[in-house]
């Protein structure tokens, strides 16, 4: 039988096992805790480090700049005209538009041709619908590229190469310069993608009841889609967990960063490496751009019979009179001496007055970059035509122009204060004479569109911008017009009484 002592002697030794036991477990508690606690610490450097990395690399996909056969220079954001820019022919520098702006362009146009009752103003519609898609296409698969820091990447418009890889990957570096611990950079890699909830725009849209767009959302239309890019007024972090990597679905512009850091001072496998993400969305600044004039010339009024701009659109008010388009090549006609009118391709023999109208009408609208109120424009285009809130009169001709809420505005000036009649490079002109009759005699119709062909490619030295205004009404001369985006006159139109129907007229 064991002595008291025995039993004593056995029972500090398992008191001892147990305090040794808690001292172990203790210490690898400390040491776990200690380790968790700089896990944790690394974690959250590595998270601010990509939240850094992918600021910066929306920031630079911001800049972006691409050359658009059909609208010409656009990107994610709108740019003003900038002498370190790209320039025009005419040596001028251009405005960019952003994407979003096209689109909202698009929407409007074919949002109007279901009221307007134009077959061509719809074809143009339609046309155009498809090409922004195109172009929304082809900028994403631009900022997929430039994502990669490829040599013959897309460029911004200073024309200096995009680098978003190049500076994302120095965000992360300089972000970790002071950590605690020893860091190398193990795995890094940038997507291009959208949000599958949706972000935001700032384009507003035409429809009041619709505010400000929503990006990665489609706004469909006349059996068409319009689906709007995400940007923000400034560069901005936005859910990760949202993200949808681009698939050809959507436009995509949101970039994620992945990031993988390896511990150099850590032993410990498990507490090796740490990985973190994050998503970050471009910013675009607001379009500030002055939309275009159309211009409604009457030296001698206007034809009885005819009371607004409707009746201009309607083909049976003035039937399917043939007529020759052309358009001003060489130079702007008829200032340069080499510059020509030739015929515009291939001639529509069912071409007549409504369609050429309605083409101008439309290239007028676009020129708002979608900046108009629908209501205004339908109401302008059924209202009796006034000057200034009077009838009509000869020689009182009609200025439309947009304000800055999109309301559709009219001023009348002098229709012999319009004395700048050039057809700009690449544009198009028409005249037909005695191509409207009415109960009184003939009339003779002119359209000159300075704004047909748009971009570096189609549009002529002047690539498709606006004329400068040289009207009376109009407080801004040619001198004073320093850059492209700052107004001018889009598209004029003149009806004229034909003098031989007034000869005939006056011998009867």
């Amino acid at each position: 039988m064991p002595s008291r002592f025995s039993r004593r002697k056995q029972s500090g030794a398992a008191m001892l096992m147990i305090i040794l036991i808690c001292v172990a477990a203790l210490n690898i508690a400390i040491v776990t805790g200690v380790a968790l606690m700089k896990f944790a610490v690394a974690s959250q450097r590595a998270e601010t480090a990509c939240e850094a990395a992918s600021l910066t690399a929306a920031k630079e996909l911001s800049r972006i700049v691409i050359n658009d056969p059909d609208f010409g220079l656009i990107g994610l954001g709108n740019y003003a005209p900038s002498e370190t820019g790209i320039l025009a022919g005419d040596g001028k520098p251009l405005p960019v538009v952003s994407i979003n702006s096209i689109i909202a362009s698009a929407r409007v146009s074919v949002i109007l041709s279901e009221h307007l009752g134009s077959a061509e103003f719809r074809r143009l519609a339609v046309l155009d619908a498809e090409r922004a898609k195109e172009a929304s296409l082809k900028l994403t698969q631009e900022l997929t590229k430039a994502l990669s820091d490829s040599k013959d990447g897309p460029q911004d418009f200073s024309q200096e190469l995009l680098k978003p890889r190049a500076k994302a990957f120095a965000a992360i570096k300089e972000n970790l310069k002071g950590a605690v611990g020893n860091f190398k950079i193990k795995e890094f890699d940038l997507q291009l993608g959208y949000l599958k909830d949706g972000s935001t725009t700032v384009t507003n849209s035409c429809k009041p009841d619709e505010g400000i767009y929503q990006s990665f959302r489609n706004y469909r239309v006349g059996g068409h889609d319009f689906v709007f890019t995400g940007v923000g007024k400034q560069s901005s972090l936005v859910d990760r967990n949202k993200f949808v990597k681009d698939d050809g679905k959507m436009p995509s512009s949101i970039v994620k960063v992945s990031l993988v850091l390896e511990r150099l001072d850590e032993k410990d496998q498990a507490f090796k490496t740490v990985a973190a993400a994050s998503c970050a969305q471009p910013f675009s600044l607001e379009d500030k751009s002055k939309p275009g004039t159309m211009n409604l010339s009457l030296p001698q009024g206007l034809p009885q019979e005819c009371y607004s701009l409707q009746n201009l659109l309607e083909d049976t008010k003035f039937g399917a009179f043939p007529i020759t388009y052309y358009t001003s090549l060489g130079g702007d006609y008829p200032l340069e001496p080499q510059a020509h009118l030739a015929p515009n391709g291939v001639q529509d023999g069912k071409k007549h007055i409504s369609s050429v109208f309605a083409q101008g009408l439309y290239d007028w609208i676009r020129s708002a970059n979608g900046k108009v109120n629908i209501d205004s424009v339908l109401n302008a285009v059924n209202a009796r035509l006034y000057s200034d809130n009077h009838d009509l009169i000869p020689g009182h001709s009609i200025a439309f122009s947009f304000a800055n809420n999109g309301d559709v505005k009219t001023k009348s000036y002098s229709a012999y204060s319009a004395s700048n009649q050039l057809v700009h490079e690449n544009q198009f002109y028409t005249i037909a004479w005695d191509a409207i009759t009415t109960s009184t005699g003939k009339w003779t119709f002119t359209c000159r569109d300075q704004v047909r062909n748009l971009g570096l490619r189609n549009g002529g030295k002047h690539a498709g911008q606006l004329m400068e205004n040289t009207f009376s009404y109009d407080s801004m001369s040619a001198k004073d017009r320093k850059v492209y985006n700052q107004g001018g006159l889009a598209v004029e139109f003149v009806l004229s009484y034909s003098p031989i129907a007034a000869v005939n007229q006056n011998n009867n």
